[in-house]
């Protein structure tokens, strides 16, 4: 795989700006919509633009048969990262969520240890996943008084559960893309996953808004098309041509965008607890995905 290439760094620092900005865009339209009928809605507006672009490239999305189980477990797996991740967002702070989402490289490191050849765990990982872990314990110590968004127990379990599921589906899509193109992968965890979001939502009791305003349209249109869409179309050109660890490695800017948005947008308050542990998290990240210079390679 090619070094990334200097000029490509604000391009991958824009990508995950954006991404920071996906949690900020759930809680602008929590106030006007249920959760798992936001998620439903999202993935419906980016798996709609993502086949779009496949017609455009003329990239297949045909199932073979023994491709069909291999896409039904990848579309179980979204549907419930995706509905723990609003469930959780929607009960704790936007910053909470930013960061405990984060986490998932936490969880692909360990997981890539036992299923991924060739990607084993090392002293520097160890190190840097010990000091995320330390990081995730204090911030769920954290109970701000002057916070806009209620900061609840629950909230960040569903997260920090959602992180996780996040991570097999990573391990499991590595996988797939071996052997199946990954625009046809993403589109078939929509396709599948869309419907049991709605059936889940159903389940719950949620129904459509009655009304749309301009805030939740904006919100909606930004997670679907510039997140849903158009990251995920960026992140898959450049990881076609890039190493995947060179492009993860600048992932530790999610989580630090996330925070400041959150205090800019919504104005979550940056306590200590969430300063200290927030800082934590993203180093012990930084630590375990970024190859610095000095260190040869494992």
């Amino acid at each position: 795989m090619n070094p990334i290439e200097a000029r490509l760094v604000p391009y991958l620092v824009l990508i995950n700006l954006l991404w920071g900005g996906n949690v900020v865009s759930i809680k602008l339209g929590a106030g006007e919509i249920s959760p798992l009928t936001m998620a439903t809605l999202r993935f419906l507006i980016g798996g709609s633009v993502i086949l779009l672009y496949a017609a455009f490239r003329k990239i297949g999305l045909g199932l073979a048969r023994k491709e069909v189980f291999l896409h039904l477990m990848n579309g179980l797996l979204f549907a419930v990262q995706i509905a723990l991740f609003y469930l959780g967002t929607f009960r704790t702070s936007a910053s909470h969520a930013s960061v405990l989402i984060n986490t998932h490289l936490f969880f692909v490191a360990v997981l890539a240890h036992f299923f991924i050849l060739h990607d084993r765990l090392s002293v520097r990982k160890i190190s840097g996943l010990a000091l995320a872990f330390l990081g995730a314990v204090v911030l769920f110590r954290d109970r701000p008084e002057r916070a806009m968004e209620t900061v609840s127990l629950l909230g960040n379990s569903f997260v920090l559960i959602s992180a996780f599921v996040l991570a097999v589906k990573i391990i499991y899509i590595k996988r797939l893309i071996e052997r199946i193109d990954p625009v046809k992968v993403v589109f078939w965890e929509m396709a599948i996953g869309v419907p049991l979001l709605g059936l889940i939502a159903f389940f719950f009791g949620e129904t459509l808004p009655d009304r749309a305003s301009a805030r939740l349209m904006g919100a909606m249109l930004y997670q679907g098309i510039v997140v849903g869409a158009f990251c995920f179309v960026a992140s898959t050109v450049l990881l076609k041509r890039y190493a995947a660890s060179s492009i993860a490695s600048f992932s530790v800017l999610v989580p630090f965008f996330g925070v400041t948005l959150s205090h800019l947008f919504l104005g979550d308050p940056l306590t200590p607890h969430l300063t200290i542990g927030g800082g934590m998290i993203i180093l012990g990240i930084g630590i375990v995905n970024i190859r610095w210079p000095m260190i040869p390679p494992e």
